[in-house]
């Protein structure tokens, strides 16, 4: 007995390339959309003022040194042969004890009042004040005593900017961005020494 003959289930070219490509389609993943990190970076970059103004801090006192010694200033009293070196060095290393502090102190803020608060609120007006009294000093003490809250600010940035930057960039851009805090110290420091070689030390502090 003679079977009827089955319907042929072979596809012919136009079809088998159809075929294929859906199923390439139900298995690729989805395209991702891009990201826009502009705002990450402009985060980034709001927070690498606080690491500038941290270098220029810290370079401040390499220029302004060498004036400082001999020399009589308009606000600040000094003895009749100007700044002694004791007291020019003791004011120049009294920053690291700002620092310290507030570095110590740094993590409990960032903790309580946010990592964009510590620098608004606390880094900020630290600097502010201290670089403020710093250009309106009219004795030692006052000089010293502001450059030690210019320390304490320094502290507090060199905690809370790394760590702001880090937990607002992206991951593709989280170690650019993360160098950001070194860099702008660096420039801060060269900053300062471009103002000690092209500015009086009266005009240093401003």
């Amino acid at each position: 007995m003679k079977l009827p003959a089955q319907p042929s289930c072979a596809l012919d070219d136009d079809d088998a390339a159809s075929l294929e490509a859906s199923l390439l389609e139900d298995v690729a993943p989805p395209e991702r959309e891009k990201e826009d990190n502009s705002v990450a970076i402009l985060c980034a970059a709001g927070a690498a003022v606080g690491a500038l103004v941290f270098g220029y801090s810290l370079g401040f006192s390499s220029p302004a040194l060498p004036g400082m010694l001999g020399r009589q200033f308009k606000h600040v009293r000094c003895d009749a042969n100007g700044a002694s070196a004791a007291a020019a060095s003791l004011w120049s290393a009294v920053i690291n004890i700002g620092a310290a502090v507030g570095a110590l102190a740094g993590g409990r803020l960032v903790d309580n009042v946010g990592r964009k608060g510590a620098l608004l609120y606390v880094a900020g007006p630290l600097y502010v004040v201290a670089w403020t009294a710093t250009a309106r000093a009219h004795g030692p003490r006052t000089l010293i005593g502001a450059r030690v809250l210019l320390g304490a600010g320094v502290g507090a940035s060199s905690v809370a900017v790394p760590v702001y930057v880090a937990e607002t960039a992206p991951a593709a851009l989280r170690g650019a961005l993360g160098s950001v805090t070194q860099l702008a110290v660096t420039v801060g420091i060269l900053l300062a020494y471009v103002a000690g070689a092209l500015a009086p030390h009266e005009s240093l502090e401003y």
